[in-house]
Protein backbone atom coordinates (compact mmCIF):
# COMPACT_ATOMS: atom_id res chain seq x y z
CA UNK A 1 0.00 0.00 0.00
CA UNK A 2 1.33 3.59 -1.40
CA UNK A 3 2.38 5.73 2.00
CA UNK A 4 -0.38 7.94 1.26
CA UNK A 5 -3.03 5.25 1.03
CA UNK A 6 -2.07 3.93 4.38
CA UNK A 7 -1.92 7.44 6.05
CA UNK A 8 -5.69 7.85 5.10
CA UNK A 9 -6.58 4.23 6.23
CA UNK A 10 -4.76 5.10 9.51
CA UNK A 11 -6.80 8.84 9.60
CA UNK A 12 -10.32 7.06 9.05
CA UNK A 13 -9.57 4.63 11.33
CA UNK A 14 -8.56 6.90 13.76
CA UNK A 15 -11.78 9.10 13.58
CA UNK A 16 -14.18 5.50 13.91
CA UNK A 17 -12.15 5.05 16.84
CA UNK A 18 -12.78 8.64 18.46
CA UNK A 19 -16.51 8.80 17.01
CA UNK A 20 -17.65 5.02 18.49
CA UNK A 21 -15.68 6.77 21.95
CA UNK A 22 -17.72 9.70 21.64
CA UNK A 23 -20.77 7.99 21.54
CA UNK A 24 -20.24 5.52 24.47
CA UNK A 25 -19.50 7.97 26.80
CA UNK A 26 -22.67 8.75 27.48
CA UNK A 27 -23.43 7.37 30.83
CA UNK A 28 -26.88 5.18 31.06
CA UNK A 29 -30.06 7.10 32.96
CA UNK A 30 -28.43 10.58 31.64
CA UNK A 31 -30.64 13.32 30.18
CA UNK A 32 -29.43 14.20 26.98
CA UNK A 33 -30.25 17.74 25.72
CA UNK A 34 -32.09 17.74 22.65
CA UNK A 35 -30.90 21.32 21.44
CA UNK A 36 -28.81 24.37 22.47
CA UNK A 37 -31.75 25.86 24.49
CA UNK A 38 -33.80 23.51 26.63
CA UNK A 39 -36.74 23.91 28.18
CA UNK A 40 -37.24 22.06 31.95
CA UNK A 41 -40.83 21.83 33.07
CA UNK A 42 -41.89 20.69 36.61
CA UNK A 43 -44.67 18.40 36.27
CA UNK A 44 -46.86 16.94 39.25
CA UNK A 45 -45.36 14.69 41.42
CA UNK A 46 -45.61 12.99 44.75
CA UNK A 47 -43.27 13.75 47.73
CA UNK A 48 -43.10 13.96 51.32
CA UNK A 49 -40.04 16.04 50.70
CA UNK A 50 -39.42 19.24 48.77
CA UNK A 51 -37.17 18.69 46.30
CA UNK A 52 -35.35 21.37 45.32
CA UNK A 53 -33.85 21.23 41.30
CA UNK A 54 -30.19 22.28 40.10
CA UNK A 55 -28.08 21.33 37.50
CA UNK A 56 -24.65 20.15 38.75
CA UNK A 57 -21.02 20.62 37.12
CA UNK A 58 -21.18 23.43 37.28
CA UNK A 59 -24.05 24.13 39.98
CA UNK A 60 -26.68 26.07 38.84
CA UNK A 61 -29.81 26.39 41.65
CA UNK A 62 -33.10 26.41 39.04
CA UNK A 63 -34.86 28.10 41.83
CA UNK A 64 -37.61 25.74 41.59
CA UNK A 65 -38.53 22.73 43.44
CA UNK A 66 -41.12 19.57 43.11
CA UNK A 67 -44.16 21.93 44.36
CA UNK A 68 -43.85 24.07 41.47
CA UNK A 69 -45.96 22.16 38.96
CA UNK A 70 -46.53 23.82 35.53
CA UNK A 71 -42.99 26.22 36.60
CA UNK A 72 -40.41 25.81 33.02
CA UNK A 73 -36.94 27.02 33.23
CA UNK A 74 -34.98 27.63 30.32
CA UNK A 75 -31.38 26.42 30.39
CA UNK A 76 -28.45 26.78 27.56
CA UNK A 77 -26.58 23.18 27.01
CA UNK A 78 -24.93 21.63 23.88
CA UNK A 79 -27.45 19.88 21.37
CA UNK A 80 -26.52 15.61 22.66
CA UNK A 81 -24.04 16.81 25.56
CA UNK A 82 -25.14 15.26 29.26
CA UNK A 83 -27.94 17.52 31.21
CA UNK A 84 -26.80 17.00 34.54
CA UNK A 85 -29.72 17.29 36.84
CA UNK A 86 -29.81 16.93 40.56
CA UNK A 87 -32.36 17.36 43.32
CA UNK A 88 -31.98 18.03 47.06
CA UNK A 89 -34.62 16.49 49.40
CA UNK A 90 -35.70 19.39 52.14
CA UNK A 91 -37.93 18.63 55.12
CA UNK A 92 -41.90 20.19 54.28
CA UNK A 93 -40.89 23.68 55.95
CA UNK A 94 -37.74 23.57 53.02
CA UNK A 95 -35.28 24.99 55.84
CA UNK A 96 -33.38 21.60 57.07
CA UNK A 97 -31.71 18.88 54.22
CA UNK A 98 -32.86 15.65 54.91
CA UNK A 99 -30.76 13.71 51.95
CA UNK A 100 -29.38 13.61 48.69
CA UNK A 101 -28.39 15.56 47.06
CA UNK A 102 -29.57 12.82 44.37
CA UNK A 103 -28.14 13.14 40.44
CA UNK A 104 -29.36 12.27 37.24
CA UNK A 105 -26.78 9.57 35.66
CA UNK A 106 -25.77 6.15 36.99
CA UNK A 107 -25.37 5.44 40.72
CA UNK A 108 -22.10 6.08 40.88
CA UNK A 109 -22.68 9.27 41.18
CA UNK A 110 -25.12 9.40 44.42
CA UNK A 111 -23.60 8.42 48.19
CA UNK A 112 -26.11 5.37 48.31
CA UNK A 113 -24.57 3.87 44.75
CA UNK A 114 -27.76 3.37 43.44
CA UNK A 115 -29.93 5.13 40.47
CA UNK A 116 -32.26 8.15 41.63
CA UNK A 117 -33.45 9.25 38.07
CA UNK A 118 -35.02 6.87 35.70
CA UNK A 119 -35.23 8.77 31.86
CA UNK A 120 -37.54 7.72 29.08
CA UNK A 121 -36.65 9.43 25.81
CA UNK A 122 -39.41 9.67 22.80
CA UNK A 123 -38.21 12.10 20.03
CA UNK A 124 -36.81 14.90 21.42
CA UNK A 125 -38.70 14.78 24.56
CA UNK A 126 -37.29 13.52 27.84
CA UNK A 127 -39.00 12.34 31.13
CA UNK A 128 -37.33 12.65 34.17
CA UNK A 129 -38.62 11.07 37.10
CA UNK A 130 -36.86 11.04 40.66
CA UNK A 131 -36.45 9.08 43.74
CA UNK A 132 -35.58 11.59 46.78
CA UNK A 133 -35.02 8.47 49.58
CA UNK A 134 -31.50 7.02 50.09
CA UNK A 135 -31.96 3.37 49.34
CA UNK A 136 -31.45 2.43 53.00
CA UNK A 137 -34.92 3.68 53.38
CA UNK A 138 -36.65 1.41 50.40
CA UNK A 139 -37.15 -2.05 51.72
CA UNK A 140 -39.10 -0.83 54.51
CA UNK A 141 -41.26 1.55 52.25
CA UNK A 142 -43.16 1.05 48.67
CA UNK A 143 -39.90 2.45 47.25
CA UNK A 144 -38.02 3.46 44.72
CA UNK A 145 -41.24 5.01 43.20
CA UNK A 146 -39.59 7.55 40.95
CA UNK A 147 -42.25 10.01 41.46
CA UNK A 148 -40.97 12.59 43.57
CA UNK A 149 -40.07 14.96 41.05
CA UNK A 150 -40.63 14.72 37.81
CA UNK A 151 -39.71 16.85 34.59
CA UNK A 152 -40.09 16.98 30.75
CA UNK A 153 -37.30 18.10 29.12
CA UNK A 154 -37.55 19.69 25.70
CA UNK A 155 -35.86 22.11 23.16
CA UNK A 156 -36.92 25.24 23.51
CA UNK A 157 -40.27 26.55 22.19
CA UNK A 158 -44.03 24.99 21.73
CA UNK A 159 -43.49 21.55 23.92
CA UNK A 160 -43.79 18.58 21.79
CA UNK A 161 -46.47 16.45 21.13
CA UNK A 162 -44.48 13.44 21.68
CA UNK A 163 -43.57 13.45 25.19
CA UNK A 164 -43.52 10.46 27.23
CA UNK A 165 -46.63 10.76 30.14
CA UNK A 166 -45.31 9.98 33.34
Amino acid sequence: MKPSRLWAASLSTALVIIIASAASATPPDAVIAPADTVTIEVLESNSDFVNRLSLWGPSVDLAVTDDDTGAVRTVSSRAGREIKLQITPYDPTNTVRVGGPWRSGPGARNSDGQVHARVTTVGNCSLVEFEDLDATDWAATDEPNFVDAVLHIYPSGPKPTTCPAP
